[in-house]
């Protein structure tokens, strides 16, 4: 089973690489142990003027466009053992942007939660706090809330002058509301979803600012998992 998720998920996180974000993913707060693996494609409305910056070739205001991403992350989690809760660890991409995460489901039954957080790497990277929970609509459909606090943060040169080394902080900060239906097939699992964000963009350099600007947008995704089936 590792093998067979674990190389395609690598192949696929290098093909994903030149994309560029997804603002998070919509999944199940059920953990299911063992490896496990899944994909992402997303589309943003307009971002606004400012946050437009960061996910823009070439363009420093006014940005304002549509965001498309790809992403992929493999994962292993462990059942419930003793007092400990299921806890899952994952290591992937949303779009150019790794991260690792990790994710304890505190609530079993017929309506699981839990509570998660994403560490992004490298000089401009992304980090989410998050919330799941899970309603049951039938025995292969559930209907997956998912809220979130996004952070994307970067630093610029602050001056054109090489002698300062000072580095001007970019971020977009951002609440994020992800509403998905899971289709659960067995092995494979299906999550389309909408997520409403709503996040305040500033960023600068060489002695100009842009910002600080408040902008609400859409992210429509489509999501797969493949891993073990559900209890």
């Amino acid at each position: 089973m590792s093998r067979r998720v674990v190389r395609p998920t690598l192949a696929l996180l290098l093909a994903f690489a030149g994309a560029c974000t997804t603002f998070g993913a919509v999944r199940s707060a059920e953990v299911r142990p063992g490896f496990s693996a899944d994909v992402l494609a997303s589309w943003s409305g307009s971002v606004g003027d400012v946050a437009g910056w960061f996910w823009s070739d070439e363009c420093i205001y006014p940005c304002d466009t549509a965001v498309g991403g790809a992403g992929a992350a493999a994962t292993y989690a462990w059942a419930r053992r003793g007092p400990r809760p299921p806890l899952a660890l994952s290591v992937g991409t949303s779009g150019l942007f790794p991260f690792v995460e990790g994710y304890a489901q505190l609530g079993a039954g017929r309506v699981p939660f839990g509570l998660g957080a994403r560490v992004g790497i490298g000089e401009a990277r992304e980090h989410s706090l998050f919330a799941r929970v899970d309603l049951p609509l039938g025995p292969r459909a559930r209907l997956l809330l998912d809220p979130a606090l996004f952070v994307h943060e970067s630093r610029s040169a602050s001056s054109s002058d090489p002698r300062v080394t000072r580095r001007e902080r970019n971020s977009f900060v951002a609440v994020a509301q992800g509403l998905g239906l899971e289709v659960d097939a067995g092995h494979v699992s299906f999550v389309p979803a909408v997520t409403i964000v709503r996040g305040r963009a500033r960023h600068g350099g060489y002695g100009t600012t842009y910002g600080p600007e408040w902008s609400t947008f859409p992210v429509a995704s489509l999501g797969a998992s493949v891993g073990r089936r559900r209890r």
